[in-house]
């Protein structure tokens, strides 16, 4: 507001063209009261010297310093141009040397935070406008990962903080998007990274180990034959272990377990094939395990036990008969005297002159599936006489038999 004065001794009443602009008491102009133009002001003095005087002011209308606010940019976007309603004025903030005069606003040395920025217009009219400015931080690439793996681990997604980034790895092929394979990797360090493209984007590295599994190789014997059965196994590991156990795997799949990291033994004593798994736990927490499968096959033992007439051969008989009391065709036989192979069936008829000593050791091996066998010798001794037998009973009924002694 302006207070208009006049040279005119004692009171008078004051009055405008531009209506509540100005105070008809005191005089006093109100420009914001009224529009752009020109207006005539008039002042009539009271008492016996009436006077009334009259003058032109004219109002022109301030500029705007306006400009949009608030402005809000990351810290990375650089230099921002701001731009206001009307040109040619100045600006000014406070954040020190992140402003110039016309309106360079650099994001980076400003720092993260809200800044005042002031806007002035000089002239006839001066006028300023504050806003506000807010740099924020960078768009965050930071990523939730585990950092070591077994190479046999399953495929892991990393999950970023903010979704739509670009991944990537030292490891050509072991990367999918997010997702992480650490048998594509193979053993030893990678680095992962993550990135958001764009003045605001950020990257993110992760050093990821890939560690080796411990060795989980093992023999065993033997791999069949008759039960009960005992068998040997040895591990060939030469890592660091924590933990290890064998598996004897059934048919039906059922597993017995035996804990043992050095060697061990196992006693098989149902028929049948069986598969042997031996599991390795390293003290860098990796596992492995090795399968081999049908590794062992057992068989129920049979028998060997044989006949053989006459029960009292002499070295005058022509021949003897031998034969296998179990006689199943699946069934295979060998007869041996003395360690010599003599015939493969299960009845064998024996020429005397074929026997090479007396006594003699006659023996049978039958021999079943998964090399099971069974072995029954007897030793034998052939007389070497003629032996009479006198009947000590007589039956004289004339029917021609034991009638008499001849």
């Amino acid at each position: 507001p302006i207070e208009i004065g006049v040279n005119v001794t004692g009171s008078g009443l004051w009055s405008a063209t531009c209506g509540t602009c100005l105070d008809e008491d005191l005089g006093i102009f109100d420009p914001s009261m009224s529009t752009d133009g020109s207006f005539e002001i008039t002042y009539e003095s009271l008492g016996i010297c009436e006077e009334t005087l009259s003058e032109y002011i004219v109002v022109i209308e301030t500029p705007s310093p306006w400009f949009n606010s608030p402005i809000t940019e990351c810290e990375g976007e650089g230099n921002v141009q701001l731009i206001a309603e009307l040109p040619l004025g100045v600006w000014s903030a406070n954040c020190a040397s992140c402003l110039t005069e016309d309106g360079l606003f650099n994001t980076e040395s400003a720092g993260t935070g809200n800044w005042d920025i002031t806007y002035s217009l000089s002239g006839n009219c001066p006028a300023t406008y504050t806003g506000i400015f807010e740099v924020t931080d960078n768009i965050s690439s930071a990523f939730a990962a585990v950092e070591t793996f077994c190479v046999n681990d399953e495929v892991y997604t990393f999950i970023p903080v903010v979704p739509g980034g670009n991944w990537s790895a030292e490891c050509s092929n072991c990367m999918s998007g997010s997702s992480f394979s650490p048998s594509l990797a193979g053993t030893g360090d990678q680095i992962v990274t993550y990135s958001i493209p764009g003045q605001c984007g950020t990257e993110t590295t992760l050093p990821i180990t890939v560690l080796s599994l411990p060795d989980a190789a093992f023999t065993y014997t033997p791999s069949s034959g008759c039960i009960p059965l005992f068998i040997e196994l040895t591990s060939l590991t030469t890592s660091a272990v924590s933990m290890c156990q064998w598996g004897l795997v059934n048919a039906t799949g059922e597993t017995q377990w035996v804990e043992d990291c050095e060697d061990s033994f196992m006693l098989i004593e149902e028929p049948g094939c069986y598969d042997l798994v031996h599991q390795v736990i390293a003290e860098n927490g990796c596992s492995n395990s090795n399968l081999v499968e049908t590794a062992i096959c057992v068989n129920t033992p049979p028998s060997s036990e044989f006949m053989y007439t006459p029960a009292h051969a002499s070295i005058f008989d022509s021949f003897m008969t031998v034969w296998a009391i179990d006689s199943l065709p699946s069934n295979q036989f060998e007869w041996t005297i003395d360690g010599i192979s003599m015939d493969s069936s299960n009845q064998y008829q024996l020429e005397m002159t074929d026997i090479p000593s007396n006594p003699f050791n006659l023996c049978l091996e039958v021999s079943v599936e998964f090399e099971c066998s069974t072995l029954t010798c007897n030793t034998i001794t052939l007389s070497e006489g003629l032996t009479a037998y006198a009947p000590n009973a007589f039956t004289p009924d004339q029917d021609g038999i034991n009638d008499a002694w001849r």
